[in-house]
């Protein structure tokens, strides 16, 4: 990713944190998604010096859900500083032990602890984070890199990304009238109250394997992170009910965004707990 491009992001992002705009859409986790993930770390052969990545952690909706749950080590990870800063604060007024969570705003520091410390068990990249990223090429390095560091045979990567289908149908449309081509209009901007503009690229579920796959990752899980706009969820425990039983029922094609467990690819010789083999939300294989 170019440092101008970073910048930029940057930049947008933080000025997102600071209108408040995030925090009004998205005020906490997303209770189905939560669960799910709960689900899995009960699967991990974790002890209390494990660590999870919440790589794009945002104000740490998923991050402080999960250290309020478990005795574990956290990382914390966002391009916007204003972000870290903000949660440093929830931290501080919650007094939560820094010793075990650890925050960064800046990709060096972040590799930098990591090569001291413990292999991740759980990666987290959620709601959005891998499509924010513009040139595919540089999407692949960056699951590349979450995925050399997850604890060998058993360390995992959660992620969830928007569905082509269901996201900027018009801007889509647009893109291919422009181009006069279908290619490349899965790569979208789009601009937030009060000019904040962001990229955004749309995924197919063969995109999203086929990403996966170059970076030396496979699905476990496929499944829907929501049916319903993820914002409406957060304003009514019906609605998050009514969202959890059309994810069990409606094809995966129907999903607002695709959320897959994904483990590294092993060799024929490695072997890995025989649960994981991938499986879509409805139980038949990916």
């Amino acid at each position: 990713m170019s440092k101008h491009y970073e910048k930029n992001m940057a930049e947008q992002y933080n000025r997102y944190y600071q209108s408040g705009l995030y925090q009004t859409r998205y005020p906490m986790a997303n209770p189905n998604v939560l669960r799910f993930i709960h689900t899995q770390i009960s699967l991990l052969p974790i002890h209390p010096k494990s660590q999870i990545l919440d790589f794009g952690c945002g104000q740490g909706r998923y991050l402080l859900a999960l250290a309020n749950t478990y005795n574990l080590h956290y990382i914390g990870y966002d391009i916007s500083k204003k972000a870290i800063e903000e949660l440093e604060e929830t931290l501080l007024l919650s007094h939560q032990s820094s010793r075990k969570i650890h925050l960064f705003s800046q990709k060096e520091a972040l590799e930098s602890h990591l090569k001291s410390s413990q292999a991740i068990s759980l990666s987290l990249m959620m709601f959005g984070v891998l499509s924010h990223i513009k040139h595919r090429a540089d999407r692949i390095t960056t699951l590349k890199q979450n995925q050399a560091i997850l604890a060998p045979y058993h360390g995992l990567i959660l992620l969830s990304v928007p569905n082509r289908r269901r996201r900027f149908l018009v801007k889509q449309a647009i893109n291919i009238l422009k181009n006069w081509s279908f290619r490349k209009s899965e790569n979208v901007y789009y601009e937030r109250k009060g000019g904040i503009q962001l990229n955004y690229y749309l995924y197919s579920l063969n995109s999203l394997k086929n990403e996966l796959n170059e970076a030396g990752l496979e699905p476990v899980i496929l499944r829907a992170e929501s049916i319903l706009p993820e914002k409406w969820l957060l304003t009514h425990p019906l609605i998050a009910r009514l969202d959890n039983l059309l994810t069990n029922i409606l094809p995966l094609q129907s999903a607002y965004g695709f959320l897959v467990l994904a483990k590294p690819i092993l060799s024929k010789k490695q072997t890995l707990r025989p649960d994981l083999k991938c499986q879509t939300s409805g139980g038949r294989a990916c």
